[in-house]
């Protein structure tokens, strides 16, 4: 099933390359498919790497104003990359996920909240439990500034 769905992917993005130009935002989204392939099925990390990084290089050439879509396509790399522990360059993504988002949304709002604990799991691996505790107390501000009085959710 893996080999079949990688190739039906990899004919795919032939398939939009020939139709579109190659920024295509349909191609780019192939590239992502076909990461997701790799690392689900077969955890092929540089592999599912590569296709992430070339998406992404489409993205932010081609579409500079997608914020959100360059926001995720990031923190898929950042993923692959806590997966194989370079928590070094994890941080690095995370924060520019981060500013990406503070600067599209606002720097209290409930979107947030994923990339701050991802910061804070990636902090407290490293065993900086001080600065991943900074994170985890923006969370729950966020959490509490953004739940109604009758409805209250505060857990991460």
């Amino acid at each position: 099933m893996y080999e079949e769905s990688l190739q039906l992917y990899l004919q795919v993005l032939a398939v939009f390359i020939q139709l579109y130009s190659s920024d295509h935002i349909d191609t780019i989204y192939a590239l992502i498919n076909i990461g997701d392939i790799l690392l689900d099925e077969n955890e092929n990390f540089e592999q599912a790497l590569d296709f992430y990084q070339k998406s992404l290089t489409m993205l932010e050439r081609s579409y500079p104003s997608y914020y959100v879509y360059i926001a995720n396509n990031l923190n898929l790399i950042g993923n692959v990359l806590g997966q194989q522990m370079k928590f070094d360059q994890v941080l690095e993504i995370y924060n520019r996920v981060l500013k990406i988002q503070e600067d599209f949304y606002s720097p209290e709002h409930i979107e947030l909240i994923d990339t701050l604990a991802n910061i804070s799991h990636i902090l407290s691996t490293q065993e900086k439990i001080d600065q991943a505790l900074v994170f985890s107390q923006r969370i729950l501000t966020i959490r509490q500034n953004n739940s109604s009085s009758d409805q209250i959710n505060i857990k991460h």
